[in-house]
């Protein structure tokens, strides 16, 4: 198998755990009042997921340009500190195990047996965007990340606008007013959108949406069917859909077995059979 390959597979897997939203019975009908942009992010933020580890079974549909493929996978998180992947995608086996922590990016291909041991700079020239462990980490976990400025990803949303969208709190990084400007043509054309729909009645982020003009290219995660964890929600269905130029991609993922502040192991040893790719 090429080292495109390899790439390809690695990439197809990583952002299956980065890509209007239906939440499993959340939302309140009742006509919402404006709240300042830090309060919704507060409010926010108070309900995230409380864990040091969390661990889950996923299973995933892909509807790719020239492929349809599902899979599961096992997925471990130690928080601020390791994400871990194993893809097995017949007869429970393992296919591909995925490490990545706050500096590096590891990967085994079990199918051709081969390794790979870097850096985000590999992510960010395969994928042409801007990558960190905090923002795909957030993603994961259904928690706010802050796309235009990724180094620290540092979440500061006093120049973000608020407003009511569907029923939902939107926070925003271009007032309604500047976007439609731009969208005319009247305003800089190579902007970056963010925007969080937030449902109102738990402060869970329901939908996020990253739109890179400059690269002709759209991102959204829907998060939907909320369930209980703990004390707090946590969403089983994620729905990542990617628009590149004239190209779709939709990933569905489905998380069971949600477990948090278990004891977790995060094994990947590499066998001298192994060729390592650069």
């Amino acid at each position: 198998m090429s080292k495109s390959i390899n790439i390809y597979i690695f990439i197809v897997v990583l952002f299956i755990f980065m890509s209007s939203c239906k939440s499993g019975g959340l939302f309140t009908a009742h006509r919402l009042k404006p709240e300042k942009p830090e309060e919704i992010y507060q409010k926010t933020v108070a309900n995230y997921l409380d864990y040091e580890t969390f661990s889950s079974k996923i299973s995933t549909k892909l509807d790719l340009p020239e492929q349809k493929n599902s899979f599961s996978s096992s997925l471990r998180i130690k928080k601020d500190s390791i994400i871990w992947i194993s893809v097995t995608p017949l007869l429970g086996i393992e296919m591909m195990r995925i490490v990545l922590t706050q500096d590096s990016v590891k990967f085994l291909n079990r199918i051709n047996s081969t390794y790979f041991v870097g850096d985000y700079k590999y992510l960010q020239s395969s994928l042409n965007v801007n990558l960190s462990y905090e923002i795909i980490q957030s993603m994961v976990l259904d928690e706010f990340f802050m796309y235009e400025n990724n180094v620290n990803n540092v979440v500061d949303f006093k120049d973000y606008d608020s407003d009511i969208d569907s029923n939902m709190y939107c926070l925003q990084n271009i007032n309604g007013r500047e976007l439609k400007k731009i969208e005319k043509g009247k305003a800089g054309i190579n902007y970056l959108f963010q925007k969080f729909l937030i449902e109102p009645t738990n402060y869970k982020i329901a939908r996020a949406e990253i739109d890179e003009k400059i690269y002709n290219r759209k991102l959204s995660l829907d998060y939907s069917e909320f369930v209980a964890v703990g004390n707090k929600y946590f969403p089983e269905n994620l729905v990542i859909n990617i628009e590149n130029g004239t190209e779709n991609a939709n990933i569905s993922i489905k998380y069971t077995k949600i477990a948090v502040n278990k004891e977790l192991s995060f094994p990947f040893s590499i066998s001298e059979k192994y060729q390592k790719i650069n």
